[in-house]
């Protein structure tokens, strides 16, 4: 199978070298545009250093910067991860970090530090927390590039919103028009496992300690509780898709079997895995080999939902969890796990160069090519997989 995937990477990346990209491509976003591809390059050239990739880099770069000098990019009124600011700052900070870029950079995301925090706010009070399009991919950003004093300011008005509404749940449901993301979600997407793994993180920075604990240990208990609540779906899915309530005021617990990156049962395998080591408690460790002992036995369609290799519902980002999650607890069924989804994801690939189209999704990070030919070089060469952060997994 190595020898089948490095053929495949090779024939992706030819496609996308040929590709006319100012064509396919008009949006600057991570997820769905030349800053997704940005990364792309960048581990390409780790992968197989080229001058294909260094100019695809210098090419998307150059696109990136002289629309934000025009002023003319919509991602500059946007301050979302997926699509704006904050997923330009990460990407940007990540390239001089590398030395790819000079330091002179971090002047113009300087400038850019006074109009995400309030951006960030105005998430906060309008009750938007999604990591891919609200509050925490801002939360996100401060938190790589090192914005302890921005930090502090938003872990306090997230702890006082929380406490001071009568009840910590109110701070992770989510107050948006679209019923998949509405309530109380499950996914590290746009959900509370999401929201969780970011704290995680300041607590291991020394982030505010006691707010981040005390909201992570409410986060995770008023997550744990509605385990088992699938509707009988089937024995092996543990969580629902989100729970919110309808304009009519009924409770809609919204389910369904997808095994993916951004749903549910995988990623709070992750998170309660992640929880576990960090705040020396070994319930969610126990909790985390339950349900992801219940994942691994879910493969097919039918209890998956999985048909392709796209990263954020496909093959790709199943076997990327698979082996952050074989990592934190040295588990074999875990290993074996990933082994079946990375081999799927590169199967799903193979099929797909039979088609001779190269669209903007193909391109996407998210739902194309970049993200799960960057989950194949991890499979190639393991010191690859740190792209995954990108995503919260590392």
């Amino acid at each position: 199978m190595r020898t089948t995937a490095a053929h495949i990477v090779e024939q992706i990346n030819g496609k996308i070298a040929a590709a006319d990209l100012d064509e396919i491509i008009n949006t600057n976003g991570l997820f769905k545009g030349r800053l997704g591809l940005l990364v792309y390059y960048f581990y390409s050239y780790k992968f197989s250093p080229s001058q294909q990739f260094l100019d695809g880099m210098e090419r998307m770069l150059a696109i990136i910067f002289d629309e934000v000098n025009e002023g003319s990019e919509q991602f500059l009124r946007n301050a979302s991860y997926a699509d704006g600011l904050s997923g330009l700052g990460i990407v940007l900070t990540e390239l001089i970090n590398e030395g790819i870029l000079d330091e002179t950079y971090l002047m113009q995301l300087d400038d850019l530090d006074d109009v995400m925090y309030e951006n960030c706010i105005t998430f906060i009070n309008h009750e938007n927390f999604d990591f891919f399009h609200g509050a925490f991919g801002i939360v996100r950003y401060f938190e790589v590039r090192g914005k302890k004093d921005h930090l502090k300011r938003i872990i306090h008005l997230l702890s006082t919103k929380a406490y001071n509404s009568g009840t910590e749940a109110d701070i992770f449901n989510n107050s948006v028009h679209d019923e998949y993301v509405t309530g109380c979600n499950f996914g590290i997407a746009h959900g509370i496992p999401g929201f969780l793994l970011i704290l995680l993180n300041l607590y291991e920075q020394d982030i505010e300690k006691e707010y981040c604990k005390k909201l992570l240990e409410d986060g995770l208990d008023y997550l744990i509780s509605f385990r088992n609540q699938a509707n009988g779906i089937s024995p092996l899915v543990n969580f629902p898709y989100n729970i919110y309530n309808e304009a009519a005021g009924a409770r809609k617990v919204h389910v369904n079997t997808r095994l993916a990156y951004c749903n549910s049962d995988l990623g709070i395998t992750f998170l309660l895995l992640r929880a576990a080591k960090t705040l020396d408690n070994s319930r969610y460790e126990d909790l985390a080999m339950e349900i992801g002992d219940c994942c691994t036995q879910r493969t097919n369609f039918d209890l998956t939902g999985v048909e392709d290799y796209h990263f954020c519902h496909g093959a790709a980002g199943v076997a990327q969890l698979y082996t952050r999650i074989a990592g934190l607890c040295g588990r074999s069924i875990f290993t074996d796990a990933y082994e079946h989804w990375i081999n799927r994801t590169i199967s799903s690939l193979e099929q797909d160069m039979q088609l001779e189209d190269i669209s903007n999704v193909k391109l996407s990070f998210l739902h194309g090519w970049p993200g799960a030919v960057l989950a194949v070089y991890g499979y190639l060469n393991p010191e690859l997989k740190a792209w995954d952060k990108f995503f919260l997994l590392s």
